[in-house]
């Protein structure tokens, strides 16, 4: 019915469509996270807020694909260097070790970000030129 010719267009068309929705859902990935790190370094966002609906399952999320992130990180280092992946156990123990971690550094920046608010007496230009400084040079857990 079709060329070894059309056949072939016809895959490189759902390649091409593949990466376009791909590139569709990593740009809503990224202002999702663009937006929960905004939310999450608001300091006039009352902690409440934090905890509801939008906020909240963006945090469970961030913690998730970060935390599936991290493992597979671990995973191909230790196969470049040692050439086997790590045991079921280690991957349970860095799952054990991640989730809560990460799940709690969201808490913990945003009551940081509350006090370096008060340091700067209200200041909220001041607070977003030393978060902004800070996220980039060292709060990468979260």
């Amino acid at each position: 019915m079709f060329s070894n010719k059309s056949k072939i267009h016809y895959k490189l068309l759902q390649i091409v469509l593949y990466c376009h929705n791909s590139n569709i859902y990593l740009k809503s990935l990224y202002n999702m996270f663009t937006k929960l790190y905004l939310d999450t370094t608001n300091p006039k966002l009352k902690f409440s807020e934090l905890l509801q609906q939008p906020i909240f399952m963006s945090i469970i999320v961030s913690v998730v694909f970060h935390t599936i992130l991290y493992i597979l990180f671990f995973n191909m280092t230790h196969f470049i260097f040692f050439k086997k992946i790590l045991s079921n156990g280690t991957n349970k123990l860095l799952l054990l070790f991640l989730i809560p971690i990460m799940f709690f550094g969201f808490f913990a920046r945003f009551f940081h970000v509350k006090e370096i608010y008060r340091a700067y007496n209200g200041d909220i230009t001041k607070t977003r030129q030393h978060l902004d400084n800070l996220y980039i040079s060292w709060i990468f857990i979260s």
